[in-house]
C-alpha cells in the first residue's frame, strides 16, 4: 500500500515553500514577457504582455487537467517543471534586471499605490487557513497527486465545483508550493493595473488627483478575503475586467487580436468558476453585437469554438461524465431522476449566504458600502461603490456597452437571490470604468470630489490592516513548528487532525461527520460529506463504510440521534476516545467559532 499523502508531505516545509512560491510566480512572470517580445500579438505592449500571462496559466492548467486523465507521477512532473525554471532563469537571467528596473519606475512614481499593492503581496504569502482553501481548492490537487489521476470521488461532493483554477493550485502543489493559487490572486491586481495602462489617459494627467482616483481599484476590504485564499474569484473578476477594456479598444480598432484575447478570457473565466458563466455569457453577448456591426462575426465564432473546445468544454465534458451535469450540482434539479442528496448539496453551498428578499433588500444595498456586523467586517466594497451614484452625472454617456454589462450582471444574481457581495466585484469594476472613461464629466462633482478623499483614508485603513493581517498570521520565527502554530490557532480542523493522527494507526482509513480540510489529512479518508450531505439509511451506511473498508469513524459528542444505532453496531468500545474542540477560523470576530466535543471509535462493521 502506497503511503498517503498529505498537504505537508507533497510541498516543500515552511518557509521554503514560499520561496519557492515567489520563485514560480516570477517564472510565470519572466516567461509571459519574453514570450511577449517575441510575439506581438497585440500592439499595446502591456496588453500583449498580459494576453501571454493569461494563455500561459491557461495553457498549464488546461495541461495538467489531461495529465489528471490520463495519469502521471508527481515526482517525474516535479523535475520536469523544476528543470524548466531553472533553465528560463538561467537564460533569461538579465532580464530579471530589467523587471526590477521596470518595478523601481513604478513604485518612485506611484508610491502609495505601491506600497497599498506591497500590502496585498504581503498577504498572499501567509498560510492557506480558509475552509474552502484547505477543503477542495488544495484538496483536490492533493488527492490527484496521491491517486496519480483524477478519479471521480462519489463521496466528496465539493469535488464537484473543480474548475481550471484548482489545476492551477495543483501546479504550486507539484513544484512544492503551499500557497501559489494566493500569489495568483495577488497577481489579478497587476492585471487590472495594466489593463488601464492601455487606456489613453492623458488628457486626465491634469487633474491633481487622478493617482487617488486609481486608488479605488485597490482600496476595498473584500479584497482582503478574495486575495487571502486560493478561489479564484479576483482573479476572475480582473480578466473581466480586462475583456470590458479590450471591448472598448476592439470597438475603436476593429483588431482581430483584440477578438482572439477576449475569446481566450471568457473561455477561461468561465472555465474558473461556476458563478462567471453570468459575466462570461453577458460579456459573450456584447462581443456579438460589436463583432455583426464590424463584419467579424464568422471570425469572433470560430475563435469562440476554438478558445471554448480547449479551455472550457474538457471541465463541462469530465463533469457530464462523473455526474450527468456539466456544471455540477447546479443544473441537478432538471433531471428526471433526481438525486436528493445532490440537490440538498446544492442547497447547502449557499446556506451561509441568506437568499434575497424584500425584507432584507435594505441591508443587501448597505452592505456594498459597510459591514452589516462584526463577523462580516472585510465583506464589503466602502467608498469605491459610492461611484455608482456619479452614473447620473454624466451629460454625454460614454461607452453603453458597460452600463448593459452591469445593469444585465445585477439582474441575473438579483434573480438567484444571491446576498454574498463578492459576486458583485465585476459590477463595481465596471463602474469604475464607466468613471474612469467618463471622468471630464465628475472631475467638478462634489460627490466625486468627496470619495476621492474618503477612499484615500480607506486605502490607508486597508494598507494598515494588511500589515496587522500578516503581523498576526504570519509564522513567528520562520520555522515549521511556527507555521503549525499559526494553523493550530486559526485553520479549519487542524487540530482534530492531530487529534485523529494521534489516535489511529498509519494506513488506517476514516470517516468523519465534521471534518471539511481535506488537504490537511494524514489518514485516508472517506468524505464528511457521507455523514453530512447524504441521507442514507442505517443499512446503507453500514454497507458503505464495509465497501469502503472504513476503520475509525469520528462523530460530535453527543452523537446526534440518527447515528446511534450506527455507533451501537459499529463500534469498538474499548477504543473509543473523545476530546472538546473550538472551531477555528481565520476571523476571530466570525460567527461561526463556537465548542464542541468529537467522539472516535475502531469500526467493527467490516467485511
Amino acid at each position: 500500500m502506497l503511503k498517503f499523502l498529505s498537504l505537508d508531505d507533497v510541498t516543500l516545509s515552511y518557509p521554503f515553500d514560499i520561496f519557492v512560491t515567489i520563485l514560480l510566480f516570477v517564472f510565470l512572470i519572466l516567461l509571459s514577457k519574453q514570450i511577449s517580445k517575441k510575439y506581438v500579438f497585440l500592439q499595446n505592449l502591456y496588453l500583449n504582455f498580459v494576453f501571454f500571462y493569461i494563455v500561459l496559466i491557461s495553457g498549464i492548467s488546461i495541461l495538467l487537467f489531461f495529465l489528471s486523465i490520463i495519469g502521471f507521477d508527481y515526482v517525474v512532473i516535479r523535475y520536469f517543471f523544476w528543470v524548466l525554471i531553472l533553465l528560463i532563469f538561467l537564460k533569461f537571467y538579465q532580464q530579471l534586471n530589467e523587471l526590477l528596473l521596470i518595478s523601481k519606475k513604478f513604485i518612485k512614481k506611484n508610491i502609495f499605490i505601491s506600497l497599498l499593492l506591497t500590502s496585498f503581496l504581503l498577504i498572499s504569502l501567509l498560510p492557506s487557513i480558509d475552509a474552502d482553501s484547505l477543503d477542495y481548492h488544495l484538496g483536490i490537487g492533493i488527492d490527484i497527486v496521491r491517486e496519480g489521476k483524477l478519479i471521480n470521488r462519489q463521496d466528496w461532493l465539493h469535488f464537484r465545483l473543480a474548475g481550471s483554477g484548482e489545476y492551477l493550485n495543483l501546479l504550486g502543489i507539484i513544484v512544492g508550493s503551499k500557497n501559489f493559487g494566493q500569489i495568483l490572486q495577488f497577481s489579478s491586481l497587476l492585471i487590472i493595473l495594466l489593463s488601464l495602462f492601455s487606456l489613453d489617459l492623458k488628457k486626465y494627467e491634469k487633474l491633481s488627483n487622478i493617482k487617488n482616483f486609481n486608488l479605488i481599484l485597490f482600496s476595498s476590504p473584500i479584497y482582503i478575503v478574495l486575495i487571502y485564499s486560493q478561489k479564484y474569484q479576483i482573479l476572475g473578476s480582473s480578466i473581466v475586467f480586462l475583456s470590458l477594456i479590450l471591448l472598448k479598444h476592439f470597438h475603436e480598432t476593429n483588431s482581430k487580436g483584440i477578438i482572439s484575447f477576449i475569446c481566450l478570457a471568457i473561455s477561461f473565466v468561465i472555465s474558473l468558476k461556476h458563478s462567471f458563466l453570468i459575466p462570461g455569457f453577458i460579456l459573450f453577448l456584447i462581443l456579438i453585437f460589436y463583432s455583426y456591426k464590424k463584419k467579424q462575426l464568422k471570425f469572433t465564432f470560430l475563435n469562440l469554438f476554438f478558445f471554448f473546445t480547449i479551455f472550457s468544454f474538457p471541465y463541462y465534458l469530465k463533469n457530464f461524465i462523473f455526474y450527468g451535469d456539466p456544471i455540477s450540482p447546479i443544473l441537478e434539479f432538471m433531471k428526471i431522476d433526481k438525486n436528493q442528496n445532490i440537490l440538498a448539496f446544492a442547497k447547502s453551498i449557499t446556506i451561509a449566504e441568506t437568499k434575497l428578499n424584500l425584507k432584507n433588500f435594505p441591508t443587501f444595498v448597505l452592505n456594498f458600502f459597510s459591514p452589516i456586523s462584526l463577523s462580516a467586517i472585510f465583506n464589503f466594497f466602502g467608498f469605491p461603490a459610492l461611484l455608482i451614484f456619479l452614473l447620473t452625472r454624466f451629460k454625454k454617456f460614454k461607452n453603453k456597452y458597460l452600463l448593459f454589462f452591469i445593469s444585465t450582471n445585477l439582474f441575473f444574481f438579483l434573480i438567484l437571490g444571491q446576498t454574498s457581495i463578492r459576486y458583485y466585484t465585476d459590477i463595481i469594476l465596471a463602474v469604475f470604468l464607466i468613471c474612469t472613461l467618463n471622468l471630464e464629466y465628475i472631475k467638478n462633482s462634489i460627490i466625486f470630489q468627496n470619495i476621492i478623499k474618503l477612499n484615500f483614508y480607506q486605502s490607508l485603513a486597508i494598507i494598515i490592516i494588511n500589515f496587522v493581517i500578516f503581523f498576526i498570521y504570519v509564522p513567528k520565527g520562520f520555522s515549521v513548528i511556527a507555521y503549525n502554530k499559526v494553523l493550530q490557532n486559526y485553520a479549519l480542523n487542524f487540530n482534530e487532525i492531530l487529534w485523529i493522527e494521534k489516535n489511529t494507526p498509519k494506513g488506517s482509513k476514516i470517516l468523519s461527520e465534521n471534518i471539511r480540510s481535506n488537504a490537511l489529512h494524514k489518514r485516508s479518508f472517506l468524505a464528511q460529506d457521507v455523514l453530512k450531505y447524504m441521507n442514507l439509511t442505517e443499512k446503507q451506511l453500514i454497507k458503505t463504510i464495509i465497501e469502503n473498508d472504513v476503520d475509525y469513524i469520528i462523530l460530535d459528542f453527543p452523537i446526534k440521534k440518527k447515528f446511534i444505532s450506527l455507533y451501537d453496531k459499529c463500534s469498538i468500545k474499548e477504543s473509543v476516545k473523545t476530546k472538546k474542540f473550538e472551531t477555528e477560523t481565520r476571523n476571530p470576530l466570525s460567527r461561526y467559532r463556537f465548542n464542541y466535543e468529537m467522539i472516535l471509535f475502531k469500526n467493527s462493521c467490516k467485511n
